[in-house]
């Protein structure tokens, strides 16, 4: 299965499925999606999504993987995930110091520009670290799945948006509260 989004195309692997209301639904298996054709992501990019973790969520849970050419792991690659801290990493990282809830919605965002990377859980300020992501063609665009730990997402992703800048925390606020009425007319989007 797949879909049009943007210039981007989704397609679902292994049984992934797309329902109105819930997204992006993975089992935790090998469940995932990925984006095509690669893009060029860097220094500056802004990821939100509507993230639902399952009960049981594995330490490392991917959002998004954008691999770097050669697929290799770490370097130049743009990671989001993990639980229950959410972490957004390149050659460097950033860690939110809040937790993520199981079995609710929760609107994950992370920025990186200028030198400086955020995380956003629920339209609020969740860690700022000194750390870049240097601009690459990305290869793999995967979601749901970490191909470095070759783990998955048990969960649902909703309403992701990507961005080539950093939105500023007055924007991220408005995106969260526009991005949570989208969330809740029930549309089946990504």
């Amino acid at each position: 299965m797949s879909a049009s989004v943007g210039s981007l195309t989704t397609s679902l692997h292994n049984g992934a499925s797309c329902t109105p209301g819930q997204g992006l639904i993975f089992d935790g298996g090998n469940q995932h999606a990925s984006l095509s054709p690669g893009q060029s992501f860097g220094p500056s990019i802004t990821i939100s999504a509507w993230v639902w973790y399952n009960a049981g969520a594995h330490a490392v849970t991917p959002l998004l993987d954008f691999e770097n050419p050669g697929g290799s792991c770490g370097g130049d690659e743009i990671y989001m995930g993990d639980f229950p801290r959410v972490i957004l990493h390149s050659d460097s990282r950033v860690t939110s110091t809040t937790s993520a809830p199981t079995n609710e919605w929760v609107h994950v965002v992370a920025t990186a520009s200028g030198g400086t990377m955020t995380i956003y859980i629920n339209g609020v300020l969740s860690a700022t670290a000194s750390a870049s992501i240097p601009l690459a063609s990305r290869n793999s665009l995967w979601i749901g799945r970490n191909t470095c730990s070759n783990t998955y997402l048990a969960g649902k992703i909703h309403s992701l948006q990507i961005w080539d800048s950093a939105l500023s925390s007055t924007q991220v606020s408005t995106l969260h509260m526009e991005a949570q009425a989208h969330v809740e007319a029930g549309s089946c989007s990504s």
